[in-house]
């Protein structure tokens, strides 16, 4: 039995006896689409997906030929960065839907294709929510460099740069690198700028900690990846193996001479950090104070997960850190192992950048930005808030015992907006269900403005954030995640 797979995914078998030297099988010609995707600017990255239209169905291909098979039923995930594809596909009705991250419409529309047809389109993709002075990064990005994973460098920026996604950080487990030379291959400058990282990866005992920003350094074992145990060398053959107290590794990374930050990855379960120290939140300390770092500021509250999902889990574990006095700050990632399955971007943690070029920017704005609270996470959803002039991260001062938050709420149209929770001092204390008369008449994106007022404690301890969420799935972009965005604390003192 013969079974031949062709470019646009077709299936053909034919059976043969065992006598037989030479077989022919005839394949249907498949269709071309040639897509073109713009903006108001010019040609835009785009991730362009085929899903079949009702009553169409699949090729069955078998699992083993190698096919990358992606999440929801979708026949093609093409990830153009300069928005101009050609695509082989099976004759038939299918679902076209191009996008391009969170903050734009994405166009969806319904094409028939015969076999050896050609078809043009040119998409043309309207932004619609405004993002000036921020750009999103995802600090937790796997790559074949990864016992753990198989995708290539170059599919990981291709998906980020069609995902709008600014900064992509590879955060490969024990071995410095980052993604600029991929971006130079592809020439997507004026998209993505890339900056060296690591995921240090102490196996089975304390965790997996992002290390950012680090510069790789080829002459050294693993470029360069700091070191969290002890282990035999040539002038010291007797040294034994031993793992470091988390505490003393992180010093010693935070030593080095790009004075890189400590994210604190998927903090929770039993080998991973929080577990091994006995973190309470109910007080914001550990009980094993020896391991327990004090310095660290920044925790990975939302690891390809939600507001919803996280928030009797790290949402909870991250805002008793700030109730204890803490000033530590969250951030979104991906964690992407696998392409198919998980997509880069999802979440992404959008830093008040100053600027919308991710040519101008560097290793140590980027780091201060993030460390300093500037920015919020954003799972489709955008949150602005302010208290006065103070922006997230930021400490307001001279406030009485009342003040009121700035909120906007910002989400392109084909996402879902529910509700604000208002977290006071590390508890919800109002949740405001948005309706879709709170949309701004002139401008569909707003999804909600207005000033939420909050009490400010005596003692100066104070914090607000605020979060944004619904309940649909990012369909058709993302199958399976849902929306939401949240902003890093503001400190409020009377």
């Amino acid at each position: 039995r013969l079974v031949a797979v062709a470019e646009a995914a077709q299936v053909t078998a034919t059976v043969v006896d065992a006598a037989t030297s030479t077989a022919t099988i005839a394949m249907p010609a498949p269709a071309r689409l040639h897509v073109r995707v713009f903006d108001n600017v010019g040609p835009l990255p785009a991730r362009i997906q085929l899903l079949p239209a009702p009553g169409q169905e699949l090729p069955n291909i078998p699992g083993n030929y190698g096919e990358k098979r992606y999440a929801g039923n979708r026949l093609r995930v093409v990830f153009s960065v300069d928005g101009d594809e050609t695509i082989a596909v099976p004759a038939g009705t299918w679902e076209l839907v191009v996008s391009h991250g969170f903050e734009y419409a994405v166009d969806r529309r319904t094409i028939t294709l015969t076999a050896g047809q050609n078809l043009d389109l040119v998409v043309d993709l309207p932004v619609e929510v405004d993002s000036s002075g921020l750009q999103c990064g995802d600090f937790h990005i796997h790559t074949s460099r990864s016992n753990d994973s198989g995708d290539d460098g170059l599919l990981k920026v291709e998906s980020a740069i069609a995902d709008g996604l600014e900064l992509p950080v590879r955060s490969d487990h024990e071995y410095v690198a980052d993604f600029s030379a991929e971006i130079a291959e592809l020439g997507a400058q004026q998209w993505a700028a890339g900056f060296g990282s690591i995921e240090m990866s102490s196996f089975e005992t304390w965790g997996h900690m992002g290390v950012f920003p680090l510069t790789p350094d080829p002459s050294k074992v693993n470029a360069g990846a700091p070191k969290w145990q002890t282990f035999p060398t040539a002038d010291r053959p007797d040294e034994p193996f031993a793992t470091l107290s988390p505490v003393t590794v992180f010093d010693a990374a935070r030593a080095r001479p790009e004075a890189p930050v400590i994210i604190i990855n998927h903090p929770r379960g039993s080998t991973n950090y929080f577990g091994y120290v006995g973190y309470d939140a109910a007080t914001g300390m550990a009980t094993d104070a020896a391991d327990w770092d004090t310095k660290f500021t920044l925790v990975e509250v939302f690891n390809d997960s939600s507001w919803q999902s996280n928030k009797n889990g790290t949402v909870r574990d991250w805002l008793g850190l700030v109730r204890a006095g803490r000033k530590v700050f969250a951030v979104g990632s991906s964690d992407s192992h696998g392409i198919t399955s998980s997509p880069v971007g999802y979440p992404r943690t959008c830093l008040y950048l100053g600027t919308d070029d991710p040519r101008q920017l560097t290793a140590n704005l980027v780091r201060d930005t993030l460390a300093a609270g500037h920015g919020s996470v954003s799972g489709g959803i955008y949150v602005t808030a302010t208290v006065g002039s103070g922006f997230p991260g930021d400490t307001v001062t001279g406030l009485g015992m009342s003040t009121h938050v700035d909120v906007v709420v910002q989400a392109a149209t084909w996402i879902d907006v529910d509700a604000i929770d208002v977290v006071v001092d590390g508890e919800i204390v109002d949740t405001i269900p948005i309706l879709p008369g709170d949309t701004d008449p002139t401008n569909p994106a707003v999804r909600w403005r207005g000033q939420i007022p909050v009490d400010v404690r005596a003692d100066g301890s104070g914090f607000v954030v605020i979060a944004a969420y619904g309940d649909a799935p990012l369909e058709p972009v993302h199958p399976g995640r849902t929306p939401f965005g949240v902003t890093n604390p503001i400190f409020l003192k009377p």
